[in-house]
């Protein structure tokens, strides 16, 4: 629970109040597609054909990326139900608006078949395989930290994206 000195912001989100696009400083539909898009962008570039010691080492990063972009759509599709998808990079003003237009739309009832269909079901099986990328233990001055807790379990984020679809067994089945 908040406090008197909680913001309207956090209060907002801890009561699952959903603001208006702009009307809070912790809720911006161009904050959560900056991150789809730069999402996209490594999606779109990133070489997971790059091997060392026989061992595909970007595996780990794509399906990490793909759970990241799958988190802001599960966030854009709970603060303003019904969002254009776009998977593709964005490189400018123009372009977003033309493929804003285009895109087709994700809200609750799709949202786990287009997530799975775009790479998260493969992000599952990446993970499963080549688990969470690891990059050793950070020191944040007060402790330190395993690296690995700063990532998204691909099968949360699949849990959450089922539940939203109201799809209550692959839920229970990813959250397992």
């Amino acid at each position: 629970t908040g406090s008197a000195y909680t913001t309207d912001s956090i209060n907002d989100l801890m009561n699952f109040n959903n603001p208006e696009n702009g009307s809070s400083a912790l809720c911006n539909i161009a904050d959560y597609y900056h991150i789809v898009n730069s999402c996209n962008f490594y999606l779109a570039n990133v070489d997971t054909t790059i091997t060392e010691n026989n061992k595909k080492i970007m595996h780990r990063e794509w399906a990490q990326v793909q759970a990241m972009r799958a988190w802001a759509y599960i966030q854009l599709v709970r603060n303003y139900g019904e969002v254009p998808f776009v998977t593709t990079p964005v490189s400018s003003t123009s372009q977003a608006e033309e493929v804003s237009k285009k895109a087709g739309k994700v809200n609750a009832s799709n949202l786990a078949s287009l997530l799975v269909e775009n790479g998260l079901g493969r992000a599952y099986e990446l993970q499963r395989t080549y688990g969470i990328p690891d990059y050793g233990s950070f020191n944040n001055g007060a402790g330190s930290y395993n690296s690995k807790l700063n990532f998204f379990p691909v099968e949360v984020v699949l849990g959450d994206a089922y539940l939203m679809s109201e799809d209550y067994a692959n839920a229970a089945n990813y959250y397992y």
